[in-house]
């Protein structure tokens, strides 16, 4: 993944993170993986981890699911709930 776009993902996923202070971290790092992973640190997310537990049933229902729609799971969600 290049810089732009991981640049790009970081600043959609954190919406509080600035680019100043992307950038800013970027110069003080010079890497772009311990950039990244002060902007996760400073700025946490702010919801649950997804666990592998919270997939196994929208997984399995797809799995098990055949046509057009198949991949279109209704009354599941992401979050296991």
């Amino acid at each position: 993944m290049g810089g732009t776009a991981l640049s790009e993902a970081l600043l959609r996923a954190r919406l509080d993170l600035t680019p100043q202070a992307l950038n800013a971290s970027w110069l003080r790092h010079s890497h772009a993986g311990d950039a990244a992973a002060e902007a996760w640190q400073v700025h946490p997310p702010e919801s649950e981890p997804l666990r592998l537990r919270a997939m196994a049933t929208p997984c399995q229902a797809m799995h098990a699911a055949s046509g057009g729609d198949s991949r279109s799971i209704s009354g599941h969600s992401l979050s296991g709930s």
